[in-house]
């Protein structure tokens, strides 16, 4: 037996069918770690010393709420 379905309405843009909606998809973060994680001594963290990742974190952080010396105050 053959069904014949209508065509879907059109939408102004496509919207994710998963647990959580479209934020499941969009939302995205970075988080730093903890100073002490990385200043430990742990070898297969040699490359994350504060100096060098500093410069990435700013580079995604928008903080518009507390004004922080470390924290970059105007993201991409």
């Amino acid at each position: 037996m053959i069904r014949m379905h209508p065509k879907p309405p059109l939408r102004k843009y496509e919207q994710a069918r998963v647990l959580g909606g479209g934020s499941s998809i969009n939302g995205q973060m970075a988080n730093r770690g903890a100073p002490t994680t990385t200043m430990n001594g742990n070898s297969r963290c040699s490359w994350m010393e504060l100096g060098e990742c500093a410069p990435f974190f700013k580079k995604l952080e928008t903080d518009v709420d507390i004004a922080t010396t470390g924290m970059a105050t105007m993201a991409p």
